[in-house]
């Protein structure tokens, strides 16, 4: 395991802490590029969690492709699945 700088860990915390920062509020999140450490958006954002029945014992089969393939295809499905999120509003997320 590396090493971990916890002084310079505190020192990044306590910049971001003490950050007068910018809280643009608007519908659709921004571009990773648009995030920084000195401004923040508030938003509305879903989650959806897929919980796959004996996924544990899938993931511990010696047949690693077969694991893969399953894993692989209902990811692919719950993606469609939620790819677009509506309200009241319209699409919000495609």
């Amino acid at each position: 395991m590396a090493d971990y700088d916890y002084k310079a860990g505190k020192q990044r915390l306590e910049e971001i802490l003490d950050n007068d920062m910018e809280v643009v509020e608007q519908d659709k999140l921004p571009n990773d590029d648009d995030f920084t450490f000195t401004n923040g958006y508030y938003s509305w954002v879903s989650a959806i969690f897929v919980d796959m029945r004996d996924s544990t014992e899938l993931c511990a089969d010696e047949d690693k492709e077969k694991a893969v393939e399953i894993l692989k295809a209902n990811g692919e499905d719950a993606y469609i699945i939620g790819s677009v999120i509506k309200s009241d509003e319209g699409v919000i997320i495609e």
